[in-house]
């Protein structure tokens, strides 16, 4: 399950949003990696998709849990609606 979470278009996208998140790279002190298994679900019906992960970030000073809260319409792309630290 952690794989697959790992490899959709969702995950792909909140990393993205994360890696670019000035206040987690401030905390964290920059971004090593990211914990083995996410926690989550992604959900998609008749095209519409909402996804929200609990991901541990690496720092190299400080490890970090973020949750990402995603949308998508139909024939969409996944768009970050809200990242808490």
């Amino acid at each position: 399950v952690g794989a697959a979470m790992k490899n959709s278009d969702a995950y792909k996208t909140a990393i993205q949003e994360i890696e670019k998140d000035k206040h987690v790279l401030a905390e964290t002190g920059g971004i090593k990696g990211y914990g083995w298994m996410p926690a989550g679900k992604v959900n998609i019906s008749n095209g519409n998709g909402q996804a929200n992960f609990e991901i541990k970030v690496l720092g190299n000073e400080k490890d970090l849990s973020v949750s990402v809260n995603l949308t998508k319409e139909p024939n969409g792309e996944w768009k970050v609606i809200e990242v808490n630290r």
